[in-house]
């Protein structure tokens, strides 16, 4: 039986190396590379084929075969499960293929690179159901095609895929369990009861300090929008007319898996929206209603959860204006809608139920895991961080969200340091900075210029050095830095 796993260890290894050999996530692995292929040459046969779709998105296919065993994959980054430019080839493949199962490879599963991966199984028959899960070492990989059954991680199964999306948290039931709450009701689309606007992105020289105010994501804070502190000069305002705010208009926000939720009211005009909102301007119902609604306990645990189904994105999420003009709300006649006592009798089901206590926005702040301040370390970071006047929506640590694409992989820093949609820095904790690399600093300088964040900061818990990526100061302090100062330095106020 170790000869067995052994053999089944070396033929993934091979593959892994196989996939990122070509790339740049690959170095200094040829002579492992070699090794492993005149192993597994003598035992499987394999076929190869391989596409480069665009820059750093590559699919390899590999039919490998053993005796009477037959394994067809297709193995590609993360982004061809969901990504809107590959749809079309989500949907040649199940025109084409009989497609059998999902993985999706944690960040783990690659030594040498946090790339995001998936792996697509085909059989030589259709599948009944077809099954979906995610793996993190060979070990998952060899159980999941020997005995799923046993697999401990959550597998999913569907009788059909939606060529929109692929990913197994697709599938995870939630979707079904929403729509049989709605199914005791009527309902209709976002789009049969509301005209859907996205805001516009408006020219920096566009932009000042006085004409209209121009509200962005950070400008919704705990449901109330705030006054901007910038605006769109009155000489340009003619050509975002269609972003012109109306008392009434509910704003929803597009990016980062926030799903901030406000009404416009007379004190917020005049006023223009930017592209990270939607807004949505009630018709077939009263305004009251669809508000009221968003921001109830059991209409916004439905909207979170619609909203998590239809986000697309490895770096950033995002939603898109198609899948939102598609989301279904009860429709009751005028007079519930206007007392709204019928909805709330929608919290008795198991299932709502469930989704209340799931929500992520209520538990968000609350449910920063071990996992996310995993140590005593990162946790006094965090609590400097609040004490020097940073917001909890400020610092954000989910890596689904906040982590950075670069041609070496991905690159998850230990705090995001965010101003509404806007990134302002990221922070990276370690214990002690004297045993790492020579190397090491400036090869984070060099991350920060090729993903362009405006600073990254170095911590140990009582040390902070910040460095910038378009300035040539390095700022260093004993205690953590405050927004304020970090926004000074940012704008050329404080350069010493």
């Amino acid at each position: 039986m170790q000869d067995v796993m052994g053999k089944y260890n070396n033929l993934i290894k091979y593959l892994k190396l196989d996939f990122l050999r070509g790339t740049l996530y690959l170095s200094d692995s040829t002579n492992e590379y070699d090794r492993l292929k005149k192993y597994v040459e003598k035992i499987f046969e394999i076929d190869t084929t391989e596409t480069q779709l665009k820059r750093f998105s590559w699919i390899k296919r590999y039919i490998i075969s053993e005796d009477s065993k037959r394994w067809d994959i297709l193995v590609g980054t993360a982004s061809l499960l969901f990504a809107h430019n590959m749809q079309k080839m989500r949907e040649q493949l199940l025109k084409e293929e009989n497609i059998h199962g999902v993985i999706t490879l944690k960040n783990a599963f690659f030594e040498v690179s946090a790339l995001p991966t998936a792996v697509i199984v085909f059989g030589s028959n259709s599948a009944q159901e077809i099954w979906l899960t995610s793996a993190a070492s060979s070990e998952d990989i060899i159980t999941i095609f020997s005995n799923r059954d046993a697999y401990r991680k959550n597998v999913y199964y569907t009788a059909k895929l939606d060529p929109q999306n692929f990913m197994p948290e697709n599938y995870n039931g939630e979707k079904e369990r929403i729509d049989e709450a709605l199914d005791k009701y009527e309902t209709k689309t976002l789009k049969e009861i509301a005209d859907i606007i996205l805001g516009k992105n408006v020219s920096r020289w566009e932009l000042g300090e006085m004409g209209i105010p121009y509200l962005r994501q950070r400008d919704i804070q705990n449901g109330v929008i705030i006054k901007p502190d910038t605006c769109v000069m009155e000489s340009a305002v003619e050509k975002y007319a269609k972003q012109l705010l109306q008392v009434g208009d509910i704003l929803l926000t597009k990016n980062f898996g926030q799903h901030k939720v406000a009404r416009v009211t007379s004190d917020n005009l005049p006023a223009i929206a930017s592209n990270s909102l939607f807004i949505i301007r009630a018709f077939g119902v009263p305004e009251e209603y669809l508000y009221e609604y968003f921001t109830s306990n059991t209409g916004k645990a439905i909207l979170d959860k619609q909203l998590s189904s239809i986000e697309r994105g490895a770096t950033v999420v995002s939603i898109s204006m198609a899948d939102l003009k598609e989301l279904r709300v009860p429709i009751f006649d005028e007079a519930t809608m206007l007392s709204f006592s019928q909805v709330e009798e929608m919290k008795a089901t198991d299932a709502l139920l469930m989704m209340n206590q799931m929500n992520r926005l209520g538990a968000y702040a609350e449910q920063l895991s071990a996992r996310q301040l995993g140590n005593d370390l990162e946790k006094r970071v965090y609590d400097d961080l609040l004490k020097a006047g940073w917001s909890k929506d400020d610092l954000q640590l989910d890596p689904r969200i906040y982590s950075i694409n670069l041609k070496a992989g991905k690159w998850i820093p230990d705090i995001a340091l965010v101003d509404g949609d806007k990134w302002l820095g990221a922070i990276e904790i370690k214990s002690d900075f004297s045993h790492l690399a020579p190397d090491w600093i400036s090869k984070m300088r060099e991350i920060i210029k090729e993903s362009k964040i405006p600073c990254l900061t170095f911590s140990t818990g009582f040390y902070y050095e910040m460095h910038f990526t378009n300035r040539t100061i390095v700022k260093k302090l004993q205690e953590a830095p405050s927004k304020e100062m970090l926004l000074s330095i940012l704008d050329g106020k404080e350069c010493d």
